[in-house]
Parts: C-alpha cells; sequence; structure tokens
C-alpha cells in the first residue's frame, strides 16, 4: 500500500477530517491533502510523528477526547460544589491524562497492585483532576463524581488515600 492510500485508510478507520489529522500532526490541512492524492510527501519530522505508529496518532487523538471530557467534568463538579480550584485542575489536565492512559503502570481492578507506579498530587487543591481521570481510568465510577466535596462523600476538597480507590497519597 502506498503512503497516500494508507494515510486516507487510517482517516477513514478513524473518521477523521483532513483537518483534525493536520491538527493531531501539526501540519496544515493542505499538506494533508497533497499527501492523500500523491502530490507530496511529508518532511522528515512530520514523516517521523506518523512513522511511529498509527496508533501514535489515535493517542493523541483519544487523549484529546480524553481531556475534553475531563475539563467539562471539572467545570461541572466545581460549579455544582459552589466550592473548589477549577483553574488548577485545568492546568493539569494533558499532564495526568497523558501517565495514567499512556505512562503509568496502573491498575483500576486491583489499586493496590505492589508494583504499581504511584502519583502524588502535590497540589491538593486540585483534586477535581485527580478524580476526574481516576474515573475515566476506571478506579470509580464516573457517577460517583457528581458527590464532590458532599458531606458523605469519599471525594472531597483534597485526595484522600484511606478512602478514594487509586489515591497513593493524602495531600
Amino acid at each position: 500500500m502506498e503512503f497516500n492510500e494508507k494515510l486516507q485508510e487510517l482517516r477513514r478507520q478513524k473518521n477523521l477530517t483532513q483537518e483534525d489529522l493536520a491538527q493531531a500532526l501539526y501540519v496544515s490541512r493542505t499538506a494533508i491533502s497533497k499527501w492523500e492524492s500523491g502530490r507530496g510527501y511529508p518532511n522528515i519530522d512530520s514523516l517521523k510523528a506518523i512513522a511511529k505508529e498509527e496508533v501514535l496518532l489515535m493517542d493523541i487523538l483519544e487523549l484529546k477526547d480524553v481531556c475534553r471530557r475531563v475539563r467539562r467534568n471539572i467545570i461541572t463538579m466545581t460549579n455544582k460544589a459552589g466550592a473548589g480550584h477549577p483553574g488548577g485542575s485545568l492546568s493539569l489536565c494533558e499532564i495526568l491524562s497523558v501517565l495514567y492512559f499512556q505512562e503509568m503502570n496502573v491498575d483500576p481492578a486491583n489499586p493496590k497492585m505492589a508494583d504499581r507506579d504511584r502519583m502524588v498530587l502535590c497540589k491538593g487543591h486540585a483534586a477535581p483532576i485527580l478524580y476526574r481521570v481516576l474515573a475515566e481510568k476506571g478506579f470509580f465510577p464516573v457517577e460517583d463524581l457528581k458527590t464532590f466535596r458532599h458531606i458523605d462523600s469519599y471525594l472531597q476538597g483534597h485526595p484522600d488515600m484511606k478512602g478514594t480507590p487509586g489515591v497513593d497519597m493524602s495531600t
């Protein structure tokens, strides 16, 4: 399969527009159009990004979707609770998404696994981002986020390692 055909197939399989693909690869839509038509080829940096694996491209797009959902929920959580620090949480969205969905060795089915990677959220007031990412990863139901900062909730203003699945350090 030729490069241009492979790129077209990738877009079809993932239901991406040329704009989506261009944004993920940090190139113009015109470049994608030329590559798909066979009239041009990517420069070495773009080719390296594509060649790393098709999975990398999907990882980027999937992480963008995760971040979109996470951000939306952080605003909802803090607004509904009438308290919290959304700015501190929003600033950590990409970092925690990459850590939990690509880098860290964690298992929601076994949150106390001995050889797991551990996360210490130094700024405890950014708990909404940690809770949202943990819920997205499957440590507890997303519906529980509605109880953020409620009196009897395990999702309080600062993470508590004794009561919240996936939290490794109280801060």
